[in-house]
This record gives structure tokens, sequence and C-alpha cells, in this order.
């Protein structure tokens, strides 16, 4: 299990955002300068941005699906992956309901982060899951991912048994400095885990 993140208060709360506007719009930069996060849907989220509250994190994130250039080998399968572009922390509320006001961390170029991602706009993470806990880890405290814990995971090992079965996972000795090993195995991912 991984511990919480240390010399966090009780009751902070993890919130990883989209910055996409209509599609294509990108609006990162504007946030930043800007020193706010805000939801671009007008009847969408506006609970959870509610519900977000100073002192909590956020990062901004895009998520998409990959081939090539992967830290790991999966056999050219594809691979959901989200890039942490951003990370800060909330300090109130903007002037209308979907807006927080925000303490952008410096500028620093983005990771990558696979396996386990975030689709929708805006998600708390859920800080009683082991695998939430990694991606808090990874995205607030610059921990490395582990490819070879989440490719032994129940729902990877299955989906890229075939490829796996032609190729050793990954040694540490040979891992990149984005991916240690030896940890010990995890509660299983389900599908009512991908549902949640």
């Amino acid at each position: 299990t991984t511990p919480a993140p240390e010399n966090d208060p009780v009751g902070l709360s993890y919130w990883f955002a989209g910055a996409m506007w209509g599609g294509s719009d990108d609006q990162t930069d504007r946030f930043r300068a800007e020193g706010i996060w805000s939801n671009g849907y007008d009847d969408q989220f506006n609970d959870l941005v509610a519900r977000m509250k100073p002192g909590d994190r956020i990062a901004i994130k895009s998520s998409f699906v990959q081939k090539h250039r992967l830290p790991f080998d999966v056999g050219g399968m594809p691979v959901s992956c989200m890039r942490i572009k951003a990370t800060g922390t909330i300090t109130g509320h903007g002037k209308d309901a979907r807006t927080v006001t925000v303490d952008w961390d410096a500028s620093s170029p983005p990771r990558d982060w696979y396996f386990y991602t975030y689709r929708t706009t805006l998600v708390e993470a859920d800080t009683e899951d082991d695998m939430a806990l990694k991606l808090i880890d990874f995205t607030f405290n610059g921990a490395s991912q582990d490819y070879r814990w989440w490719l032994k995971q129940h729902y990877w090992a299955t989906k890229y048994s075939a490829s796996l079965a032609k190729r050793p996972l990954p040694d540490a000795e040979n891992e990149d400095e984005d991916g240690a090993g030896g940890i010990d195995e995890a509660p299983t991912y389900t599908i009512g885990d991908i549902v949640a």
C-alpha cells in the first residue's frame, strides 16, 4: 500500500482538471497567467467546482492514447496516457461558480503518466485508492512511475498478456529513472473501479 503523501493535512483533495475548451483551445497558459482554473462547461462539473477548497491541490492534465515511443514495451499496443502540464494549490473561489483561484507551482516540463488515467474534464482523486495515491505521489511529489508494477496488475496484465508473454517485464536495473521495480502486489483493478 502506498502511504498518503507526507505533510498533507487531513481532508485535502487532489483534483485533475482539463484545460481544453472547444476540443482544441488549450487554456493552460491563460490559467497560469491569471492564477485560476475555470470549468469550460456551463452546466457540467459545477458541483465538483463547488467542492474545491483552499489548500486542495490541482493539476492540469490532458489524456490521450499512445502507441509509439513508450518508456516500456507492450508490443506496439496502445496505452492510455495522461500528461501532467501544471500543478498548483487552490486558494479560493473565483467570481463565478465555474472558477477557482490557484497559486500555480513554478513551470516545469510536462510529465507523462500511463495506464491509470482520467479522461473526464474534472476528477477528484480517491485518496483511499492505492492506485490513485501512486498518481498523486507522481503528480505532486515528483515520484517515479513503476511501469513494472502497473503491468503486473490484473487489468493491464490481462490486456497486454499476449505481448507480455513474448517479452519479459523490464528489470529494475534496466529501467530508466522513471521506473523503479520491487513493489508488492496491490488489490486487483476491477470493472467496478473503472466505472467509479
